[in-house]
């Protein structure tokens, strides 16, 4: 969790259409994914481009497998993310050529030799940049 809260804007805000969810500041993002989100505890995240923007797919586990979750979009100002909007439609999973399952955690070398994940762990990673 420190990790995603030292990426967020400290006004960051959240929001999931057609929801009436609008959360705004750190503490609010955190209190809801240890709270209310706490089901997406151990998901996994494929990174996306989504008109533009940095984003993410996400699978929930679900018994023995896997569960499309949600695509979620970010707003990057600074090289930190000031917004997070998330799409429960499932059905953008076919329209980003997504797997119905995420499968195996691929795995890849880095630059110093070791064995590193294609996917990103948890929900939230490092990696969004800004498109400027």
């Amino acid at each position: 969790m420190d990790s995603l809260v030292a990426l967020l804007h400290e006004d960051a805000t959240q929001n999931m259409p057609p929801f009436e969810m609008w959360l705004r500041g750190r503490d609010d993002l955190v209190a809801w994914f240890t709270g209310p989100g706490h089901g997406c505890r151990g998901s996994r995240c494929r990174p996306l481009e989504v008109n533009g923007s940095p984003a993410f797919a996400q699978w929930r586990p679900a018994g023995d497998g896997w569960q499309r979750w949600g695509i979620h979009v970010l707003d990057v100002v600074d090289g930190r993310v000031a917004g997070i909007t998330t799409f429960l439609d499932t059905r953008l999973f076919d329209l980003f050529g997504l797997p119905r399952d995420p499968g195996p955690q691929p795995r890849t070398s880095s630059p110093t030799g070791s064995s590193t994940s294609t996917w990103l762990a948890g929900g939230a990673s490092g990696q969004a940049q800004s498109g400027s």
